[in-house]
């Protein structure tokens, strides 16, 4: 019923009641804990440990950020930066003998590894070479282009809607044709002078502009006009 951890129920008159098991101390009805492990300060753990919120516990979890290892001395928590990182370790730590943003380097290595050494500066690599509907990022040094989410294609020239995607006519709209594994329209460069392109079933065709006449797939020509009866006065 309402006994926790490390408890055991009795029943006295019908009644049922929670202690905690042997070994174990504190409010049978939310849970026990060892009896070593109660503290109302630091004195009765371990020097590793401290007392927190009544128990002796690791006070590392939380404390310390980027770069960083937590040491604990006396019960009290300590950070400082990892092997081959310096700085502030209550803020975060860099790695040594490298330069942030906007700082001389001489080449990549003496940047962090988000950045690049570019025209003598420690600078983002990114946007750089990336094109429509993809995102940068940077692996040591370098930057890679990926398509943005819901789309597909080479993100070095520019990604699409992977609905726009294809390998033959078939998921295209019958007014568009699959061209370069994409949906599109197939009239430019179909048609030349002084025709129109018309698409019918993926298939672009050409036909004369009103008014003119002749071979559209070569060019069409500007009808003659009709000779008009005219009288003499």
């Amino acid at each position: 019923g309402p006994c926790y951890g490390n408890t055991f129920c009795v029943v006295l008159e019908h009644v049922s009641f929670c202690n905690c098991n042997p070994g174990f101390s504190g409010n049978p009805y939310t849970g026990c804990d060892e009896k070593d492990n109660q503290c109302n300060n630091n004195t009765p753990c371990d020097n590793l440990l401290a007392c927190i919120d009544g128990k002796c516990q690791d006070p590392c979890p939380g404390h310390c950020h980027g770069n960083t290892i937590c040491e604990v001395r006396d019960h009290v928590p300590n950070c400082v930066c990892k092997p081959g990182f310096s700085g502030n370790p209550f803020t975060g730590c860099q790695e040594q003998g490298v330069s942030v943003a906007d700082e001389a380097c001489a080449d990549n290595h003496s940047c962090i590894k988000q950045l690049a050494c570019i025209d003598g500066i420690c600078q983002n690599p990114c946007p750089g070479p990336c094109y429509g509907n993809t995102f940068c990022v940077v692996l040591e040094h370098v930057s890679f282009c990926n398509c943005n989410p819901g789309f597909s294609g080479n993100p070095y020239t520019g990604c699409d809607e992977k609905d726009n995607q294809c390998n033959n006519n078939t998921p295209c709209d019958n007014l568009l044709a699959c061209i370069d594994g994409k949906c599109q329209d197939p009239c430019p460069s179909s048609c030349h002078g002084n025709t129109i392109c018309k698409v019918h079933n993926h298939v672009p065709y050409c036909a004369c502009k009103p008014g003119f006449s002749g071979n559209p797939f070569t060019g069409c020509q500007e009808q003659a006009p009709t000779p008009r009866s005219c009288s003499l006065l």
